[in-house]
């Protein structure tokens, strides 16, 4: 998914490759942009995929906790 942004706006992954499930959108982990998330220390557990650990978004000094799931 790729459209034009405005200069305000952060391009936190650039892909052809996701996938929308149940409203969350999913990119392979090489797309996204590093400079924006920071280690996390949660970890979960899915039916689907096992367990997976969460990463915080960070974007002009606003955080967004456990905002990045991967196994």
């Amino acid at each position: 998914m790729q459209r034009d942004q405005p200069e305000t706006e952060k391009a936190i992954a650039k892909s052809q490759d996701f996938a929308n499930v149940e409203g969350n959108s999913y990119f392979p982990i090489e797309s996204l942009n590093k400079e924006y998330f920071k280690d996390g220390d949660t970890q979960t557990a899915c039916h689907w995929s096992g367990t997976a650990f969460c990463d915080d978004r960070e974007i002009d000094g606003k955080v967004n906790h456990n905002a990045v799931w991967f196994r």
